[in-house]
């Protein structure tokens, strides 16, 4: 009997970029408008509160809080759609390559794409806003990386709070 070949599954990724920015009153769909990235998870201040058990809850949200998710490989012009990569530079494939398989390239790039939006970022820091980078590494694919010191300079110019999280997302 022959053996069946089975479908490929889908490979967990070795890292994750997340941005989170919370304000006191700031609408999120701006943050999303403004930084071009869709939020993953939002909610406005003042907006009623959902009540994990179900019941009734009159509170509100406090402040305002956007989540999403940086894809930086994406925004390479060498993004290969699906798995179509023929007729691509190879120049560009490696950088595309580099930054979707390397946390330090994509986190540079992450740093150069959030100070393009320099302006709004310390608008929200002014107004009250506080400012995370999580990168989640996968321990068992990631044994490490390195970020260059112009691109912490530029994050902390930025007041963006760096945090690494190690384990499974």
């Amino acid at each position: 009997m022959e053996a069946r070949r089975l479908s490929p599954q889908p490979r967990a990724a070795a890292f994750a970029i997340l941005l989170r920015i919370r304000h006191p009153d700031l609408d999120p769909a701006v943050i999303s408008r403004e930084l071009r990235v869709p939020a993953d998870h939002s909610f406005k201040a003042g907006e009623a509160r959902e009540s994990v058990a179900g019941l009734a809850n009159r509170s509100v949200h406090a402040e305002s809080c956007w989540l999403g998710t940086l894809h930086p490989a994406e925004w390479t012009a060498a993004a290969p759609a699906a798995e179509d990569t023929a007729g691509r530079d190879p120049r560009a494939q490696r950088v595309h390559d580099a930054i979707a398989s390397d946390p330090g390239s994509a986190l540079a790039m992450c740093a150069m794409h959030l100070r393009w939006h320099a302006a709004f970022l310390h608008r929200v820091t002014a107004g009250g806003g506080q400012i995370d980078l999580r990168i989640a590494l996968d321990p068992a694919v990631i044994s490490g990386f390195t970020l260059a010191p112009q691109y912490i300079r530029v994050l902390s110019e930025l007041g963006i709070a760096v945090e690494l999280e190690f384990g499974d997302r």
